[in-house]
């Protein structure tokens, strides 16, 4: 396949903004309760469940302090291959204000979880000066929380090494994707984010349908999206062709598709003479040749079983 690359701007969070506002609020009052009185809040953000816990008085036992707290809980399960990766912002608001002004000094944290057992995220914000500074209305605190979640890392192991791990991509604003077909890497995005392919993969035409799916698979197989490569896989099934059949089972070869390489070897060598010297002519068999010379063997073993079953029903 002659693969190109892309560079594309990635929207990578879906966020969750949630205001606490406690009326009644003051310092001294904050200052007696404990680390288990909280306010809870639940919200869904990129379908997984998180539980939001705000206190106004935590204690910090490293400055022994109490200080406004706001605490991230995992509350769903994560796929199997990788965890979900969150991250926490809180910030004090300036309730005086008509457009709640934040006040400066927001925290934020990163955590990735896997299920509801994992420990929770916690992020301490302010000091008692900006707790004065944020009751300029009497009684009054607000908070405001931002939970984030990395949709492409959520969705795929390779994603999550490339964001948040040591790989190079990890601080990049941009990421630059080479050695692929710019419209499958698109097809994948959306499927990424909407769970279901774009309508321009099922309205392309036969051959170039295929080579789509072919692209599509690629980048499925490279990224850790086993459900898109299974779907591509059953499509490139029931799309086998004389002119396809060749490089579809280089791809199959290549990317361990046990399913899609069976289903080739039967149209090409099991149902008829006919259909292997067919394929035997088209380009994608001269590709197979260079690159797959071991499937020829198990191509030419299916076309002898064949004959074999054919004198024998003689």
């Amino acid at each position: 396949m002659n693969m190109k690359h892309t560079c594309t701007g990635l929207p990578l969070e879906v966020r969750y903004v949630h205001l606490f506002n406690i009326d009644d609020f003051s310092v001294p009052k904050a200052a007696v309760w404990n680390n288990k009185d909280c306010i809870k809040s639940r919200c869904t953000v990129d379908g997984y469940d998180w539980e939001i816990r705000f206190y106004p008085a935590h204690h910090t036992f490293a400055t022994t302090r109490y200080l406004v707290a706001l605490e991230l809980a995992f509350a769903g399960e994560a796929s199997r291959r990788c965890r979900v990766t969150a991250t926490l912002t809180g910030r004090l608001v300036d309730y005086q204000s008509c457009c709640l002004r934040p006040i400066e000094g927001a925290r934020t944290a990163s955590q990735a979880f896997k299920g509801p057992s994992d420990p929770t995220l916690l992020v301490y914000i302010g000091s008692g000066r900006d707790h004065a500074h944020s009751l300029k209305t009497p009684r009054s605190l607000t908070v405001e929380c931002t939970v984030g979640v990395n949709i492409l890392a959520a969705r795929s192991p390779v994603f999550m090494a490339e964001f948040f791990g040591a790989m190079a991509e990890r601080n990049a604003e941009r990421v630059e994707i080479q050695d692929i077909d710019p419209a499958a890497f698109e097809a994948m995005l959306c499927f990424i984010y909407t769970d279901m392919l774009p309508n321009e993969v099922d309205k392309q035409q036969a051959e170039a349908g295929t080579v789509m799916l072919q692209h599509l698979l690629v980048a499925a197989d490279r990224y850790g999206l086993d459900r898109l490569k299974v779907i591509c896989e059953e499509r490139l099934s029931l799309g086998i062709d004389i002119e396809t059949a060749a490089s579809t089972l280089a791809l199959a070869e290549r990317h361990n598709c046990l399913g899609l390489k069976a289903d080739c070897v039967e149209f090409i060598a099991r149902r008829s003479a006919k259909n292997l010297d067919a394929v035997m002519e088209t380009e994608g068999y001269k590709q197979l040749e260079a690159i797959s010379p071991s499937v020829l063997t198990e191509l030419l073993k299916a076309a002898n079983g064949r004959k074999r079953k054919s004198s024998d029903s003689n």
